[in-house]
C-alpha cells in the first residue's frame, strides 16, 4: 500500500512540476522539491505528536496540544530572524533543514527512550525554528528563479509540492502506524516518525542543490512528460 501511494503521487504530480524536479535538479527544480520534502518531514511528525504525548504521558488534549503552539511560535521567530540574516540562501536552507532533522531525531529518541514530554517540546522548538529559517526563503528563491511570465506557474508548482509532500507523508505514516497496531506502545510512533525522518534526511541532501546560481531571468518553464 505504501508503494501504491508513492507511485500514484509520482504519476499525478510529475506533469505539474518543472523538469527534473523529482530528481532534484540544481536550482529551481531542487528548490521546489525541497518545499515538498520539508513539508513531509515536519507535518508528518507533527500530526502524531499530541497523540504520543496523550498516550505515553497521559497529558490532557490542551496540554499535549501545547507542543504545536511551541512549534508555531518558534517557526514565526525563525522566519523573522531569517529576514534579517545576510546569509547565502543555500547555506540558510541547509541550516534550516538540519534543524528540522534534529527536531525529528529528538521525537524518535523520545518515543524510543521515553525521554518525557519536555524533551519532546524542546525538540519541536528546534524543528519549528528550522522551518522558520527555510520555508520563507524557499518561496523567495522560487520567485528569484522565475521570469515575470513564469512566476504564476512556478508558484503553483511550489504549492503543489508542498501539499503533495505533506499529504503523502501523513498517508504513508498512517499506513505504517496502523500496520504496527498489534505491536502497540512506542513502536507505532517510531514507525510513523521513521517516515518523516527519511523525508528530513532527503531535505538536507536536496538543500545542497537548492539555491544555486540564482539567475537574473529564469529559463522557460517546462514540465515533465508522463
Amino acid at each position: 500500500e505504501v508503494v501504491a501511494v508513492a507511485e500514484r503521487a509520482h504519476l499525478a504530480v510529475r506533469p505539474l512540476l518543472p523538469r527534473r524536479t523529482l530528481v532534484a535538479g540544481a536550482g529551481l527544480p531542487a528548490t521546489i522539491l525541497m518545499r515538498g520534502t520539508i513539508a513531509a518531514a515536519y507535518f508528518g511528525t507533527e500530526v502524531y505528536l499530541p497523540k504520543m504525548l496523550q498516550d505515553s504521558y497521559e497529558l490532557s488534549p490542551s496540554m499535549s496540544g501545547l507542543i504545536l503552539t511551541v512549534g508555531a511560535l518558534s517557526w514565526s521567530s525563525g522566519s523573522a530572524i531569517q529576514a534579517r540574516m545576510s546569509v547565502p540562501a543555500q547555506r540558510l536552507l541547509t541550516i534550516g533543514s538540519s534543524l528540522v532533522l534534529a527536531g525529528i531525531c529528538v521525537q524518535v529518541a523520545t518515543a524510543a527512550l521515553d525521554l518525557g514530554p519536555w524533551v519532546a517540546m524542546a525538540g519541536w522548538l528546534v524543528a519549528g525554528g528550522g522551518m522558520g529559517l527555510a520555508f520563507p526563503r524557499i518561496s523567495t528563491l522560487v520567485l528569484a528563479y522565475s521570469s515575470r511570465a513564469d512566476q504564476g506557474a512556478n508558484s503553483s508548482a511550489l504549492s503543489i509540492s508542498d501539499a503533495v509532500g505533506a499529504s503523502c507523508a501523513t498517508a504513508i505514516a498512517g499506513l505504517v502506524f496502523v500496520s504496527l497496531d498489534g505491536v502497540g506502545g512506542s513502536q507505532q510512533y517510531l514507525g510513523g516518525f521513521a517516515v518523516a525522518l527519511v523525508a528530513a534526511v532527503a531535505t538536507v541532501l536536496v538543500s545542497r542543490r537548492a539555491g544555486r546560481n540564482v539567475p537574473e531571468a529564469a529559463p522557460v518553464w517546462e514540465t515533465e512528460q508522463p
